[in-house]
């Protein structure tokens, strides 16, 4: 079965520089956004891909906004205060002759008209706190001397295309941070940055197989440094945004290197299940199946033990 995965064909494998999201968004290539709906189930993934909309409520949205916002002030700064511009408290209104100030409010055709032209002039409009909460979290995190090491004189947001060695899709990932070969990959999170919380963190949302897949996908390419990395610029999304980074080594005798074993077995076995699915046209909407009779797992075995 041909499944597209977006609206434009993918260039040939390779890096590129400058490429606007929504451009690299439309690439028909599997990304790891969309590969990571595997751990649901292949129907889950067709879902998502073919009827995003239908996934996606008003509160990802705002997580979505608020995650773009603090990328973009912690990796482009400058870039950031071009993009984003935050509505006014009060609006000039006349009342008996007179021009006075009235609280913002969107049912105001001054207002409408005011965001409608600074959405044509290129501007994003965000709320003031959503945005101060961004500053907050890039200012913090660039205090972090390992954050910067690897920000400062990088490439940001890479674009990286390659064909998987083992099922032959093709593949694309943005790379946050590229330099020397190093890869920086930044993550707000709601929970505590400390180690043992972000661990759950990594577990919940797969991290270490996105590592794995972006590392990989770089090193299809181009030259693999002599220790890679994928550095995780981790920024807790709660006051006092609290920053740190971790490290994952892709080398045997590093500590990480099992997170990369494990990430690896991700997004492997991930693909190699999209590709039978897409070639039988076979799409089951639970990741395993039973025989219909229930057996107690081993988990609550050891649970009834230890009562």
């Amino acid at each position: 079965m041909k499944l597209r995965f977006g609206s434009m064909d993918a260039p040939a494998p390779g890096i590129y520089f400058d490429i606007p999201e929504q451009e690299y968004r439309a690439w028909d290539a599997v990304s790891w956004s969309s590969l990571s709906w595997m751990v649901q189930s292949p129907g889950i993934f067709k879902g998502h891909l073919e009827h995003s909309e239908r996934f996606i409520t008003k509160d990802t949205e705002e997580l979505l906004l608020k995650g773009r916002i603090f990328h973009t002030y912690l990796l482009e700064p400058d870039v950031a205060k071009q993009v984003y511009l935050c509505k006014p408290e009060t609006y000039p209104s006349e009342l008996k002759g007179e021009i006075v100030e009235k609280p913002w409010n969107m049912n105001a055709n001054y207002c409408k008209d005011w965001v409608r032209q600074r959405a044509a002039e290129g501007y994003e409009i965000v709320s003031a706190s959503m945005l101060a909460h961004a500053i907050g979290q890039a200012a913090n995190a660039r205090q972090v001397p390992e954050i910067m090491q690897i920000i400062d004189g990088a490439k940001i947001e890479v674009a990286v295309v390659w064909i998987d060695s083992d099922t032959g899709l093709l593949c694309k990932a943005r790379l946050d941070a590229l330099k020397g070969g190093q890869i920086g990959e930044a993550k707000s999170t709601g929970r505590s940055a400390e180690w043992e919380s972000w661990m759950r963190t990594v577990q919940a949302r797969q991290y270490w197989g996105q590592a794995a897949f972006y590392r990989d996908g770089h090193d299809a390419i181009a030259d693999r440094p002599e220790l890679p990395i994928v550095r995780f610029l981790v920024v807790e999304s709660k006051y006092p945004y609290r920053a740190t980074y971790y490290d994952m080594m892709d080398h045997p005798e590093a500590v990480s290197y099992q997170c990369f074993i494990e990430g690896r077995w991700i997004y492997h076995s991930y693909l190699q299940q999209l590709a039978y699915a897409m070639k039988n046209d076979h799409w089951p909407m639970w990741a395993a199946q039973s025989d219909g009779e229930m057996v107690i797992p081993e988990w609550m075995r050891l649970q009834s033990l230890v009562q």
